[in-house]
């Protein structure tokens, strides 16, 4: 009774160390945001470009 079965010992080591779900999801929500930053950068940048015929 006190042996893990498979299943209960990977979920285990999933969230051994540093596994923060909060904190995980904050970074994603983070990347997402700076990833649309940098794309309307690029898309501006490319109107720019494309308005003046510069390359």
């Amino acid at each position: 009774m006190g042996e893990l079965t498979g299943e209960a010992r990977l979920s285990l080591l999933a969230c051994e160390e540093g596994c923060d779900p909060i904190k995980d999801r904050l970074r994603g929500s983070i990347r997402t945001i700076i990833e649309a930053v940098f794309e309307e950068k690029l898309d501006a940048v490319a109107i720019v470009t494309a308005a003046t015929g510069h390359q």
